[in-house]
């Protein structure tokens, strides 16, 4: 899927999926589907992304 560029764009006809992931999601993976590369919501400067990075724990953010 190519790049968005969000600031630019109306986000109302946007939208993303990846049905890979459709079929194993569960509560301790659904982070991961979110912050796919493909994922154009997904901001990579976000706290998530930077626990994410630093492998600390969903704790850590509280």
């Amino acid at each position: 899927m190519a790049s968005v560029d969000l600031r630019d764009n109306n986000l109302l006809g946007i939208s993303w999926v990846d049905s890979g992931w459709v079929p194993i999601l569960n509560p301790g993976n659904v982070l991961d589907y979110f912050s796919e590369r493909s994922n154009p919501f997904y901001d990579r400067t976000c706290n998530n992304e930077v626990v994410k990075m630093q492998r600390l724990t969903l704790e850590h953010l509280k």
